[in-house]
């Protein structure tokens, strides 16, 4: 209704007034401005007529071609209206259509022609800045996001930027909203996020793109401190910027507006190659969050998405990513299993995840599969993709698959092999085993559960596949995480039955033997039918894997006392 009545009005003043329109809008420029004078809790029906109707004068003045009378009005329009009506806003917290009227009338007026710079900078001044000076205020924000939304719809911020004092005052209003996100709530950081920080990523200011990716690595290395969770803000802020950040393709809706993003800011900064950005994501699909997750994949989707579209070649820190166009064909076809696998990790049901459970397999081999010198698939997808699965808490059987599937990985040439790969074996591997259900037998003539037989042909293939100088450092670690894991009744005779069946080897030094005679300190909590079957795999380990003719006398006297312990 206010829209109709403004342009009647509008359309009787010019067919009985000898007045121009130049004169007409200063009018109404008064009468707003005498409004807010003359009473504290001004008539906002009327107010917004009035500034609706000053702004159409506005324009008509601009069609008028009248150059001296538009740099004047547009001037008298930001001074006497917009800045006292902002602070009006401010003052009372008024949101809505208000907002609306007192934004679009704002950037009508900004982008005037013949403008005078003292008026563009003393407006941003005035209306955008005293907007932050209040820290974490939704109301504020609100009213900064209309203001700036309305703004940028007018003008191209790349046009926007070349207004005399413009470039200076958005460059410090960026700089304010990274700032807020310190302290921010977790409304207004998703509102700065996807809304506002955005509208300032221009191609005549990369380093603003810069500053954002400054302040990922600052809060992922913990050296700025957030209020919020540190992986759900950077998944988020990376969601939201995900388009100048990752992507490289023409059809991203942000690159259609500005393509000269594409030549801009690839050569400045591509997260794709960047270890902090593949550690975040890979924190996000291990998260136990579903949103997390989500949006993990959602930025793994972009980065193929990208790499697909033409992205020229891609290797990241540490080879844990890699694209060559000359190679697609097998990437994509890796990628595509793996995708699809994390997917469906996030099933419930059985049947759903049944039919993928052959991408394992495929996956596992890409990671000892070599192409241009790098493997197909680094290792550590491989882990995470297992780790996955162990981390199903819907359905055991699909838990008990994928410990099958880890323990039946082909280790000839395996990268797990690597000493800064063996952590998988102590953490998720071990983690997923410490679960008794896994450790059912398949029929009641089995003499031992499959997964224990698994576990124990597992752990002899990967002792022996390693080089004899690492043996022992690998079991030494193995023994730290297994007493540190606290497993339950049934694990512990398995596992440990498992290390009495290794080859006898002097493998143990004496630290490992401290350690394994700690272990026997969980044979308290033990079930007295378990507890002799324990008693007799530790001490069949220890004299397996020693070599007591080099021992000192002081370690054969300790080595006895472990046996007179028992």
């Amino acid at each position: 209704m206010i829209e109709e009545d403004s342009e009647q009005l509008v359309e009787w003043l010019l067919g009985t007034s000898s007045l121009s329109p130049a004169e007409l809008c200063r009018h109404f420029v008064n009468r707003a401005a005498e409004r807010m004078q003359e009473t504290r809790e001004p008539d906002i029906k009327d107010l917004t007529r009035d500034v609706r109707t000053a702004r159409l004068f506005l324009s008509l003045v601009r069609e008028s071609q009248d150059v001296e009378g538009l740099g004047s009005v547009a001037t008298d329009l930001l001074q006497k209206v917009c800045i006292p009506y902002l602070n009006v806003l401010l003052d009372n917290c008024l949101t809505g259509p208000v907002v609306q009227e007192l934004a679009e009338t704002a950037a009508v007026a900004l982008l005037s022609p013949h403008l005078p710079p003292s008026a563009v900078e003393e407006t941003l001044r005035e209306s955008l800045s005293p907007l932050l000076t209040s820290g974490d205020s939704a109301e504020r924000l609100a009213i900064l996001n209309s203001f700036l939304c309305h703004l940028f719809s007018r003008a191209k911020p790349e046009n926007l930027e070349t207004l005399p004092g413009v470039s200076e005052q958005l460059s410090a209003i960026f700089l304010l909203l990274l700032s807020l996100l310190d302290h921010a709530s977790t409304a207004t950081s998703h509102l700065i996020l996807s809304s506002l920080l955005p509208l300032f990523i221009t191609p005549s200011h990369p380093l603003r793109l810069s500053a954002v990716w400054s302040l990922v690595q600052e809060v992922w290395s913990g050296r700025r401190i957030i209020e919020q969770t540190p992986l759900a803000f950077l998944l988020s802020l990376l969601c939201c910027f995900s388009d100048v950040l990752i992507s490289r393709d023409h059809t991203s809706p942000f690159l259609s507006v500005f393509p000269s993003l594409v030549t801009n800011l690839c050569p400045l900064l591509d997260v794709r190659r960047e270890g902090v950005f593949w550690e975040v994501l890979w924190a996000g699909l291990r998260s136990s969050d579903p949103l997390d997750r989500k949006r993990a994949m959602y930025l793994l989707h972009r980065v193929l998405s990208s790499v697909r579209m033409g992205g020229g070649e891609v290797v990241s820190v540490g080879g844990v990513f890699w694209w060559k166009p000359q190679s697609a064909a097998v990437l994509t076809e890796v990628w595509e299993d793996l995708v699809l696998l994390l997917h469906t990790m996030e099933e419930k049901q059985v049947h759903i995840v049944k039919p993928v459970k052959s991408r394992m397999k495929n996956i596992a081999r890409a990671t000892t599969t070599f192409v241009d010198g790098l493997s197909v698939l680094h290792v550590s997808w491989l882990e995470l993709a297992l780790e996955r699965v162990f981390l199903h808490s819907e359905a055991k059987s699909i838990v008990r698959w994928g410990v099958c599937e880890a323990l039946s990985l082909d280790l000839a040439s395996s990268p797990l092999l690597l000493p800064t790969h063996w952590q998988f074996v102590y953490g998720p591997l071990l983690n997923a085993l410490s679960s008794a259900k896994l450790f059912c037998r398949d029929s009641p003539t089995d003499l031992r559960p499959s997964v224990a037989t698994l576990f124990s042909s597992f752990l002899e293939k990967f002792v022996s596949a390693l080089s004899p100088d690492l043996r022992g450092d690998f079991l030494h670690g193995l023994l730290v995480a297994i007493e540190a894991s606290n497993m339950s009744d049934t694990p512990f005779l398995h596992v440990t039955h498992s290390l009495s069946l290794l080859p006898p080897s002097p493998l143990l030094s004496p630290s490992s033997l401290i350690v394994l005679r700690s272990m026997a300190g969980q044979l308290d909590t033990l079930r007295p039918l378990l507890r002799a079957a324990v008693m007799t795999f530790l001490l069949t380990a220890a004299a397996n894997l020693s070599d007591l003719v080099h021992y000192s006398s002081f370690l054969r006297t300790y080595l006895l006392s472990f046996l007179l312990f028992f």
